[in-house]
């Protein structure tokens, strides 16, 4: 299964096993990466349950393919294991982590309730399971499973028909979906497409808290981006925002970062110009180059 820029799903491929096996896995993985070619060739990834089965398979056919897992069995784990709410709420903040010096201090949360946890956690890579480590070339920071749920779902009525029976009703519920997807775009009117559109407008309200405050060099080009106080607190209450977080989430999604959003948001402070110097795009010269590379990627991007 993949998924588009807007966040529909799109199912690929499927098969009819006897039950999941490495040898299951490798046959259908081979002829899948025939038809649409190998992950590691294009810095795809793969995302999945934590199947014991599966990662050796995919590793066997493509070495250094890299590969996630969804954090609802983590938290599977973690319940199971230990049963301790705090700790599931740890989970999840180093998972949403969009830095690694925002990541570190969670872990170490972890180590102080509960060190077996931190152990366990210790042992998977980072790009198994933190945004900050994710590759910027999916443009996904999926963490949860969601579409192979609905998908699973809804083939829950079909399983019991006879064979050819079977996957005729699967190909014909597919063929729906993916036209009511397509009529649905189709009707929409916007310069880029809606799930991003969405994002967009949430990043301008955040956006309009800060503003842009040049740093003094003799080029004028640099800037920081600094919180708007609210009259109850104290100036040195206004801290620099999270800028290298800011930027991982502008990778990951290719949503204007927050340097580029605060000079063509409305709300913002009227500054016309800002050098790429605090924005993630550092082959342009100024935000307006980095809006256009950024829309332009949002709408053409494919997703794993």
């Amino acid at each position: 299964m993949t998924q588009d820029p807007n966040q529909a799903f799109y199912v690929i491929a499927y098969a009819v096993v006897e039950m999941e096996t490495k040898e299951t896995w490798k046959w259908f993985s081979t002829r899948l990466f025939e038809d649409i070619c190998y992950p590691n060739k294009h810095g795809w990834e793969v995302i999945s349950d934590m199947q014991k089965v599966l990662l050796p398979a995919v590793q066997e056919l493509c070495p250094g393919t890299r590969h996630r897992f969804y954090v609802k069995y983590l938290e599977a784990n973690f319940w199971s294991q230990w049963r301790n709410q705090e700790l599931i709420g740890l989970l999840w903040d180093c998972a949403f982590s969009k830095t690694t010096n925002e990541f570190n201090p969670y872990l170490q949360k972890i180590k102080e309730v509960n060190e077996e946890a931190w152990i366990y956690l210790k042992k998977f890579e980072l790009h198994n399971l933190i945004r900050a480590a994710f590759s910027p070339s999916t443009k996904n920071p999926v963490l949860v499973n969601n579409v192979s749920k609905q998908f699973n779902a809804a083939i829950t009525k079909f399983r019991w028909k006879p064979i050819i029976t079977m996957l005729e009703s699967i190909r014909e519920y597919l063929t729906v979906k993916m036209n009511n997807y397509r009529r649905e775009i189709e009707s929409y009117h916007g310069p880029i497409i809606p799930a991003a559109q969405t994002k967009l407008e949430d990043a301008k309200k955040h956006a309009s808290k800060w503003h842009p405050m040049w740093v003094g060099d003799l080029g004028g080009s640099m800037f920081q981006v600094l919180h708007i106080c609210s009259p109850k607190k104290q100036p040195d209450n206004c801290e620099p925002t999270p800028t290298q977080a800011s930027n991982t989430s502008s990778t990951l999604t290719s949503i204007l970062c927050l340097s580029a959003i605060l000079c063509s948001c409305p709300n913002a402070k009227n500054y016309t110009y800002l050098r790429a110097n605090a924005c993630s795009c550092p082959k342009v010269n100024d935000w307006w180059s980095c809006s256009r590379v950024s829309s332009s990627t949002i709408s053409s991007s494919k997703d794993d």
